[in-house]
């Protein structure tokens, strides 16, 4: 749950990352924080279940509006970077840390924080990816088989396929994540400049200018032949 004005919009990043990690596309928003919930929102949240989090402090997103419910509020200057933690946990990495949460996060703080910043995005089959500016990839969506969770480490580019994604690391090595059918994640080895993910098949340029690609074909060589 976030809200839904102008001064929420690094919430709305940070649900929307969120919900990715964990597998759901529920994002409620809580409407302006001096305004009632918009009805529609308000039906979906009585319709979910009791727990769940909540981005944002109590400016953003009253405690009213989710009375009665067990839900984990992410709010402070760091909530982006929580929110990650949260999601990261939720997908099953011990290694995240623990979280921190913040209560009291005034409309001041929230109007001054900003959102992450990037060099590059690439939008998949239903969910997208997208390179920080300080090297790191992260992934939103559609999380099924994985394919929204980007590992850690720096990266030059990343590509969102169909239900896998794929990078190359700053060391020139590619590496993909998400659904391996027909081994469309299983990057090989050597130095690449660039890699493409594409439906059931992927495809990179190593450094040496050759193209190679790997995935599906192999097991639909005679529809093409």
């Amino acid at each position: 749950m976030v809200g839904a004005d102008s001064k929420a919009q690094s919430d709305i990043y940070s649900a929307v990352t969120l919900a990715g990690v964990v597998g759901t596309d529920c994002v409620i928003l809580a409407g302006p924080r001096t305004g009632a919930m918009p009805a529609s929102q308000q039906a979906r949240l009585n319709a979910a279940d009791t727990g769940g989090f909540v981005l944002g402090g109590t400016a953003a997103v009253p405690t009213a509006k989710i009375a009665g419910r067990d839900m984990t509020r992410l709010g402070g200057a760091t909530r982006w970077a929580t929110a990650q933690l949260v999601g990261r946990r939720a997908s099953g990495d011990t290694t995240a840390g623990t979280p921190t949460t913040d209560e009291n996060t005034q409309p001041e703080e929230l109007a001054t924080d900003k959102p992450a910043t990037f060099t590059a995005v690439s939008a998949g089959g239903s969910h997208s990816c997208g390179l920080r500016t300080n090297a790191t990839a992260i992934c939103s969506g559609y999380n099924r088989d994985g394919q929204a969770d980007a590992p850690s480490g720096s990266f030059t580019s990343v590509s969102a396929g169909r239900i896998h994604s794929c990078g190359v690391r700053t060391n020139g090595t590619a590496v993909c994540w998400g659904n391996s059918d027909f081994g469309v994640a299983d990057a090989p080895s050597g130095s690449f400049t660039s890699v493409s993910a594409g439906n059931f098949h992927s495809c990179g340029v190593r450094s040496d200018a050759t193209a190679v690609c790997w995935g599906a074909r192999p097991h639909f060589a005679e529809l093409y032949d």
